[in-house]
């Protein structure tokens, strides 16, 4: 949320990791992408988006889709499904994935 919600004025974090939102966050988010609603002049963002069973697959997907389609110039967007795994097993590996990602130049 705080992503799209920062304003570019105030910003405070350039790289974003998210593992297995939670349920209430992946419609909120689709909700300010179709209005698009948010500040639009942000520079240079990276996001490293991954979830798990323990998340909902079909919010997931639309959510990624959106964040695809939206092409967004400041951002850089990445995700990953772990579709054998639970979130207790997976936070380990996503958070050292969407970490290398984030770092990555």
């Amino acid at each position: 949320m705080t992503l799209f919600l920062e304003s570019p004025e105030s910003s405070v974090f350039e790289n974003f990791i998210v593992s297995d939102s939670p349920g209430s966050f992946n419609p909120a988010v689709m909700q300010m992408i179709e209005k698009d609603d948010f500040p639009k002049n942000k520079q240079n963002k990276k996001l490293h988006f991954s979830f798990s069973t323990s998340n909902n697959r079909d919010q997931c997907i639309s959510l990624i889709n959106m964040i695809n389609e939206a092409q967004y110039p400041w951002l850089q967007f990445e995700s990953l499904e772990y579709a054998n795994s639970d979130y207790e097993n997976t936070y380990p590996a996503s958070f050292a994935a969407g970490i290398k990602y984030v770092f990555k130049r």
